[in-house]
């Protein structure tokens, strides 16, 4: 495992990340034994990222991640939880992403510069200071397909449940609930 996935471990389920964890994903990286994702006691900013920070493959099957428990005061600029940086990709079917932030601009719970594809996958109660309270999908190289699934009480200045500004978006038989634009 890379260095930056140290403070990673699984205990029955569930994957915890402590004290500014966070996995890079240079190549091809699949997550998909149901575990509950969280992380807690991250610093954010300057000196971590996000809890994935996906340059290669990211593959993400029946979890449920949540940011719940971060620390008060926490800021993390753009994608709570996952950022996809430019020729990146994101598969996540099945997967629940709740209670996300990105305090200081965009994407609550997922920011995307590459392409992302969510297949049956919730947003819940995700929130981000700008733009695409549950998701943000942009830059040249961003492609977002969001089918099936759903998206509720998400908040954001601008698109509170997704946003784009990427070469293309198709959300499709998605179901949308109480979004907030503030």
């Amino acid at each position: 495992l890379p260095g930056r996935w140290q403070a990673c471990w699984k205990t029955g389920t569930d994957v915890s990340y402590q004290s500014g964890a966070s996995l890079m994903v240079p190549a091809t990286f699949t997550l998909d034994y149901q575990p509950t994702v969280s992380f807690w006691g991250v610093t954010r900013g300057a000196g971590s990222a996000n809890l994935f920070d996906v340059y290669g493959t990211l593959v993400l099957g029946g979890l449920e991640v949540t940011a719940e428990a971060a620390p008060a005061g926490a800021v993390l600029p753009v994608g709570g939880a996952v950022r996809v940086r430019p020729g990146g990709v994101l598969t996540a079917t099945g997967t629940v992403f709740r209670g996300c932030v990105a305090a200081a601009s965009g994407g609550g719970a997922v920011y995307s510069e590459g392409a992302a594809t969510f297949l049956g996958a919730f947003f819940r109660g995700n929130r981000a200071a700008t733009y695409g309270g549950a998701v943000w999908s942009d830059g040249a190289a961003a492609a977002l397909v969001v089918s099936g699934g759903g998206f509720v009480n998400n908040t954001a200045t601008w698109g509170a449940a997704v946003a784009s500004r990427g070469t293309s978006a198709e959300l499709t038989a998605v179901a949308f609930d109480s979004q907030v634009t503030a």
